[in-house]
């Protein structure tokens, strides 16, 4: 009877669960009930890191339980991108990310590629289209590679 009942609630969350993604073009969509825009100017921190090399690595957390580690020109794009932005916690919102991120320098930065965000525990900030492209680029890259 327990079994039952756990396999019962394991079955509503999936379906809750699944009602709330869809997929467009192999990238993973949360609803939401808002609309996020690309911002118009980067939004970076005024002193950004340098003088780290190409040695830096990278993974890229796929939702199918799977990882891609990196290090050179991808590396050093992305953790300049997510090391430099002008995390907020007011823009933290509901919309999951689709995809996580970890790199020497922060781990646990979640991007949402579809909405133009991306986050860690300083908070959220959005993404130029610039920033989202290239991001998409590395990231499409990475999944070939797993």
């Amino acid at each position: 009877m327990k079994r039952i009942i756990l396999v019962f609630i394991s079955l509503v969350l999936m379906f809750a669960l699944c009602a709330c993604n869809s997929t467009e073009g192999n990238l993973s969509v949360a609803s939401s009930n808002h609309t996020h825009q690309v911002a118009l100017k980067e939004q970076t921190v005024s002193n950004p890191v340098a003088g780290y090399c190409g040695n830096t690595q990278t993974t890229i957390y796929f939702d199918n339980d799977k990882s891609y580690k990196f290090w050179g020109g991808e590396s050093v794009t992305m953790t300049d991108i997510l090391i430099n932005l002008n995390y907020e916690k007011s823009k933290l919102c509901k919309c999951l990310p689709e995809y996580t991120v970890d790199t020497e320098f922060g781990t646990g930065y979640g991007i949402n590629i579809t909405e133009g965000y991306a986050r860690c525990d300083k908070g959220q900030a959005d993404l130029t289209q610039e920033q989202v492209d290239k991001l998409k680029d590395i990231i499409l890259w990475a999944k070939d590679k797993v």
